[in-house]
């Protein structure tokens, strides 16, 4: 069956049965014998104008409900309300303690037992995934075999039963049968708080179903307890639980329908209209034909799909009559951005500062390593000035032909510091500010040292293969070095072979030629072995610092 529901038709069926229950009531209302009390008219007339209430009402339910299942649990629903109202009435107009009353009374039970559960399957339908089908096929067997014992009360009396003076003592049935419709209610509103709990829900959307829900478990509760129940019994309207229960739950259908949570075909202009987004329907022209009262046009949506102004972001999406325009509220997302901005800017200007800091830093502790640097290498320079000074005071004011050769020693060592304790003050005058020596100043003032001691018989070559800077540092170690190995050669001619490694911090010497050579002079040796009377060194030298 396709769904295809002509309102007409659901208006006539239904006016249709409300002029048959007019006729019905009529009749009995009319015919009644004198056995009807003025009470049980008035109980009926009450009961057929809720009866009219709830059918019209119903009816316009139907009309907006969208759904297909829910509009089928709901036609139940409206359908078994009428049924019972109808049984109210004849139960009212028949003679107390009659076959006819006893059967009106337990058909009552009917739609007491089946209107809860479809409200519960409405609810399994709107906010779970369950399968309707095996949902409805479970609860709604169950609510018709409770139903079945109720009819045949009166062959196994497991509900109630009647004494003679009128008085019904209730049984185990009975309190079965509420407690299941209890729970049928009770699990419509769990279902409810446990579908909409997370949702971005108003405060009335939620407050007015439940207090609709709550107040059905609520009522079903006071009836159900003998001494409410003698309470609600002397109160009007509530001692008619046909009209109470008949307008609590249409009422409920209502409020579902008002804040959304059954889909409905109806108020669409009006939710178009004051609903949460800002739309609005142009023609060709620009000329809006329907618009949500917070939509604002701007021109710039004439010319572009896309814009932007005043804190909003507009769309404009081509329909078959005209333009579907959207304006959406960017003016959070905007003050964020802002503030984004801000922050990004506020951090760039702290990084700045830190770099800057950090510059500073790292300038404050080259200079207070290049000063340390300085007063070391001055340190060795006065020390050396003063062993220099003591060669020089040990040489006679002229030297003859016969006293030369003894002071030849003399005067080859004072040549020899005198050329490294040059090479240390040129390196130290071309260090650059990062505490480091170019690979030219390097090579040049160890061609200077090389020079010079060819002059005294050291032949003296130097690998240093990357041509890239060298730490001031390490300079100093490699003239330190150079200067213990000669040192360790004492005076005899020979060749030095020296290989610097700056990345592994080694130093590799290779001394030949020489009659004798004394390794303890050269502080750190860590490997001696003799091929061909050549004597092979390495000394690891570590750096001072990193990069250095």
């Amino acid at each position: 069956m396709n769904f295809t529901f002509k309102k007409k038709w659901e208006i006539l069926v239904f006016v249709l049965v409300g002029l048959a229950f007019l006729s019905l009531f009529f009749v009995f209302y009319f015919t009644g014998g004198n056995y009807v009390s003025t009470r049980g008219r008035t109980d009926a007339l009450i009961l057929l104008i809720t009866f009219l209430g709830v059918t019209i009402w119903g009816v316009f339910i139907l009309y907006r409900l969208q759904d297909r299942t829910v509009w089928f649990f709901y036609l139940a629903i409206l359908i078994l309300t009428q049924v019972w109202l109808l049984s109210g009435v004849i139960k009212r107009m028949a003679e107390n303690d009659s076959a006819l009353d006893t059967a009106m009374w337990l058909f009552s039970y009917i739609p007491m037992l089946f209107i809860p559960t479809l409200w519960f399957g409405i609810c399994a339908k709107q906010f779970t995934p369950w399968k309707i089908k095996n949902f409805s096929l479970v609860h709604l067997s169950l609510a018709a075999v409770l139903a079945l014992l109720v009819l045949t009360n009166p062959l196994h009396h497991l509900a109630f039963t009647v004494d003679s003076n009128g008085t019904v003592d209730h049984h185990v049935l009975y309190y079965i049968v509420y407690a299941f419709i209890g729970l049928m209610i009770l699990g419509a509103l769990s279902l409810f708080v446990k579908g909409t709990f997370h949702k971005r829900n108003t405060l009335l959307t939620l407050i007015l179903p439940l207090t609709m829900i709550g107040l059905l478990l609520l009522y079903s509760i006071l009836y159900l307890v003998p001494v409410t129940h003698r309470f609600l019994n002397s109160i009007a309207p509530a001692n008619n639980y046909y009209m109470v229960y008949s307008l609590l739950s249409t009422g409920l259908a209502e409020v579902a329908i008002q804040t959304g949570l059954m889909q409905n075909t109806g108020r669409y202009a009006d939710y178009f209209k004051y609903g949460p987004y800002r739309l609005a329907l142009a023609d060709r022209d620009y000329n809006l034909v329907y618009q949500n009262v917070n939509f604002q046009m701007i021109p710039e949506l004439k010319k572009s799909t896309h814009a932007t102004a005043n804190g909003f972001r507009y769309q404009k999406h081509e329909t078959s009559n005209g333009y579907l325009l959207i304006q959406e509220d960017i003016r959070d997302i905007l003050r964020l951005r802002q503030e984004l901005l801000a922050n990004e800017k506020a951090l760039k200007s702290a990084n700045e500062v830190l770099k800057t800091n950090q510059r500073v830093q790292g300038e404050l502790i080259k200079n207070e390593t290049r000063q340390q640097l300085n007063e070391f290498v001055y340190a060795e320079i006065s020390l050396e000035s003063e062993r220099l000074q003591k060669l020089v005071d040990s040489l006679p004011d002229e030297l003859t032909p016969e006293t030369r050769s003894q002071y030849t020693p003399t005067l080859i060592e004072l040549k020899i510091r005198l050329t490294f304790l040059k090479q240390r003050c040129l390196l130290l005058i071309n260090g650059s500010d990062e505490g480091t020596v170019s690979y030219a100043d390097f090579a040049l003032s160890t061609g200077s040292l090389k020079l010079d001691l060819q002059n005294l018989n050291y032949i003296v070559a130097v690998s240093y293969r990357e041509e890239a800077p060298l730490g001031l540092p390490l300079a100093l170690e490699v003239n330190s070095f150079l200067h213990q190995v000669i040192d360790g050669a004492g005076l005899n001619a020979g060749m030095v072979l020296l290989n610097i490694d700056p990345k592994g911090n080694l130093f590799k010497c290779r001394v030949s030629g020489f009659n004798h050579f004394d390794p303890k002079k050269v502080k750190g040796y860590s490997k001696k072995s003799e091929e061909d009377e050549d004597l092979i060194y390495t000394v690891t030298v570590k750096k001072e610092r990193e990069g250095v």
